[in-house]
Parts: C-alpha cells; structure tokens; sequence
C-alpha cells in the first residue's frame, strides 16, 4: 500500500507566494501531503508552539530559501523560518533545501507585475539581515544535506519530486496509511497463525526422548524472579525502562487516542500502556512493510530497549539473517506483570 508522507513545507512568506504554490502543486502530484502555514488556524497556542507540532507531525521538512531572511522571533533574534529549520534538525525527520539562485531572484524583480514590490520585498537590504541571511544559507548547507539551487519554477517542481523520491528510498518513513477493518483483521490472523505455529513447534520439543529434552533444558535461561531477571533485578529493569526517554514520532491524535499524554516519554510508559502492551503480546510481524505510525515507533524506538533488556524475543526467518516476529518472552511478561498488578 502506498505510504502518503506529509511535507512541511517552509519559507519566508510574501516573496515566495509563486514558489509555494508550485511547491504543493509538487507534492500533490507526488500524492504526498503538503502543510505549511497556510494551514495554521488562529487559535490559543502560540504560534511557535503550533509550529512545532506541524513539524513533529510531518515526515518530510522542505526549506525553500529566497533573497530574504524573513521576520525575527522578537525573543530568539532569529526568523521564524531559521526557528523552523532549526525544529526540523531538532526532531530528526528527513529535509532538503531549494535555494533560489541570484539569477531567479534578478527575474523575479524584473518581472513582477506588483507595483507594491520594493527591492527590500526580494532581498534583504538592510545590513543586519543581510548577515543573518548569509550565516542562515552557511548553517542549511552544511552537514552534507541535500541543497539545491534552482533558477526557475520548473527545476523547482523537478528538484522536489527528485528529493522526494530520494527520500522515500533512503529512509524509512512512517508516513500516513489509510487501513481498513478487514485488513487490521487479516493481518491479525496472521499474527494469530504464526503464534500457533511457534507453540506448536515448543510443544513438539517437549515430546522429544527425556535426555534429550534435558540437553536442550539446560541451555535455556531460568525462570525469572524479582532478582534475577536476565541478569537484573526487577527494580533495575524498571529504572532502565523509565530512564530511556523517548520522543513518539507520531502524529498528535495518536498518542492522545493511545492514552499518552504528549510526545515526549519514556521506555516505561510505552511499555506499560495498554494498547502497546496488547500488540507486543500478540506480536508484530517484522516482514511487513506496511505497519501504522504507533507499529513503526514501537519497532524504532521501543523494541531496541526491550532487547537489551532481553524482555523481548526475535524470531527468525529460515535464512536464520531476518527478523519474522518480535514477541514478548518470559521475562517480559513477568516483568509487566510484576509492574501493573
């Protein structure tokens, strides 16, 4: 099923209207879904704290940087759309950067029907913001991000859909799925199916010859207790679980209908919440590329943790290299039942 990947898109505003139009007109064609602040609604929240969750929201930051460095955050110094770039770096998510060339600027003053239009609306003229321009393009090109200069709409479209494509390629996104019952059904009941499958297979290891039995008895680890569990006590795993923060990459209406309450978090919290406890004792088939937003961060985030802490097992295919099944073990159910009892 093809993944819809949200794209935030960011800029400074007045001077770059064609541009922005031409940005969506982009994404759309791709069957993507562009956001941006076009979007935003007046309300309450502060409009950087609005911002900010746009962006934790969105699998994909686009910059589209002009001759202008645009209005200043009276409280940071810099401009919304630096602060923007800046959240983007801080949430981790995949971004690219459309730089319009000298050239395109020089067309753009010459062409514009606008009588309104100054030079001051193209470029930045005054001294100050000409240096925040400047050291903005040197802090966006740098760390081998993706950077391109574009001297018309047409490379614009072009580049985009190029970065787009690359990116869905080369990173593995979340991105947005529309599911139906009947699939949440079948792929349960394939969950269901291998479950049965690998109890099937220990129960048949129980019925091979006494001594043999024995031998493989001694190789597996001992039940667990409150002390010894994998090597931890019970107080030790539940430090380990609430000192892993994590930050749930996932869209705002997700966490809130899981019963989370905001996106930063811990190991513990995830590992304890009723919904994500349910998924990992039924078992999430990691040979499927198609999984929802709160699958993919439990596999990305929460499973890594898990493992370390040996609460959860990885079944492997018969190539005995990939990953089949991650299912919660003995010591994983002993451990949440220890903690929500």
């Amino acid at each position: 099923m093809e993944r819809k990947m949200q794209v935030f898109i960011s800029s400074t505003y007045k001077d770059l209207i064609e541009e922005r139009q031409h940005a969506v007109q982009a994404i759309l064609s791709a069957d993507h879904i562009p956001a941006g602040m076009e979007l935003f609604k007046a309300g309450d929240e502060d409009q950087l704290t609005v911002i900010k969750k746009w962006i934790d929201d969105s699998d994909i930051y686009m910059l589209i940087l002009g001759g202008r460095y645009g209005t200043l955050d009276p409280n940071s110094g810099l401009s919304y759309t630096h602060l923007e770039f800046n959240m983007a770096i801080e949430s981790g998510i995949p971004l690219f950067v459309l730089v319009l060339s000298d050239d395109m600027l020089l067309r753009k003053k010459l062409a514009t029907s606008n009588p309104q239009m100054r030079d001051e609306d193209i470029y930045e003229t005054k001294t100050k913001n000409k240096k925040l321009h400047k050291d903005f393009l040197k802090h966006v090109s740098g760390n081998k991000r993706i950077v391109k200069f574009i001297d018309n709409v047409d490379q614009l479209k072009t580049e985009i859909l190029s970065s787009l494509m690359h990116i869905s390629k080369t990173k593995k996104l979340s991105g947005w799925v529309r599911a139906t019952d009947n699939e949440l059904i079948i792929e349960n009941i394939e969950l269901q199916r291998k479950v049965t499958a690998l109890e099937e297979e220990l129960n048949s290891l129980k019925k091979e010859p006494d001594d043999y039995f024995s031998e493989i008895e001694a190789y597996l680890p001992p039940s667990p207790t409150v002390k010894n569990i994998g090597g931890r006590s019970l107080k030790e795993i539940i430090e380990e679980l609430r000192s892993d923060k994590i930050f749930a990459h996932i869209p705002y209406h997700v966490y809130m209908n899981i019963g989370l309450k905001n996106s930063n978090t811990t190991a513990l919290e995830l590992f304890v919440n009723p919904t994500i406890r349910a998924i990992l004792t039924n078992g999430i088939d990691a040979t499927l590329n198609e999984h929802d937003e709160l699958t993919w961060l439990i596999i990305d985030e929460l499973i890594p943790v898990l493992r370390r802490l040996e609460l959860i097992d990885t079944h492997l295919l018969d190539d005995a290299f990939t990953i089949s099944l991650y299912l919660l073990n003995t010591n994983g159910h002993f451990v949440l039942g220890k903690i929500i009892r």
